[in-house]
C-alpha cells in the first residue's frame, strides 16, 4: 500500500511539474536584427572580423576577431519566458573572469522610452548547450528586447 501511494505521489509531482514547464520555441537568431556587427556579410554572422578577406591574425588574434562581445541581438516579442539556447564553437574557461562575463547573456527590455536590465545568465561547462531561462512570468504583451 506504502509503495501504491509513493507511487501516486510522485506521478502527481510529475503531472504538475508538466504542466507548470512552459513549452518553448526557439528562434534562430539570424532571423532578427544584429546590432554592434563591424562587418557585415561575414562568413559566420556573429564574427565581427572577416577573416576570410583579412589575414595576418595570430591565433588569438583570431579566436578573439571572430567572438560576438559587443553585439546584440534586438527583437519583439508577446512571449511570457524568454531562454536562450546556444552553440558556442570555441569555449575557454578563463580563470580570469567570471562564466556570465565569458559566456553569459544580458536581457535588456525597452519600458518607457528606456532599456531596463530583465535578466543574465549563464551555464556551466556540464549544462553549456541547454536551454537558459533569462526572463520569465512576463505579462504577455508585446516587449522590444536586447539580448547581449
Amino acid at each position: 500500500m506504502k509503495r501504491i501511494f509513493c507511487s501516486l505521489i510522485l506521478w502527481g509531482v510529475v503531472a504538475l511539474m508538466s504542466v507548470a514547464a512552459p513549452k518553448l520555441k526557439f528562434y534562430d537568431a539570424q532571423q532578427f536584427t544584429l546590432v554592434g556587427k563591424l562587418m557585415p556579410g561575414t562568413f559566420n554572422p556573429y564574427h565581427r572580423i572577416d577573416t576570410v578577406k583579412y589575414k595576418g591574425f595570430d591565433k588569438k588574434e583570431l579566436l578573439q576577431v571572430r567572438e560576438s562581445a559587443g553585439m546584440s541581438i534586438a527583437f519583439k516579442t508577446s512571449s511570457r519566458t524568454i531562454a536562450v539556447k546556444c552553440e558556442f564553437g570555441d569555449v575557454e574557461w578563463p580563470q580570469n573572469s567570471t562564466g556570465i562575463a565569458a559566456h553569459g547573456f544580458d536581457l535588456y527590455i525597452k519600458k518607457d522610452g528606456a532599456w531596463r536590465w530583465a535578466g543574465s545568465g549563464a551555464r556551466s561547462q556540464e549544462t553549456l548547450n541547454k536551454a537558459l531561462n533569462l526572463a520569465t512570468s512576463m505579462d504577455g504583451t508585446e516587449h522590444e528586447c536586447l539580448l547581449y
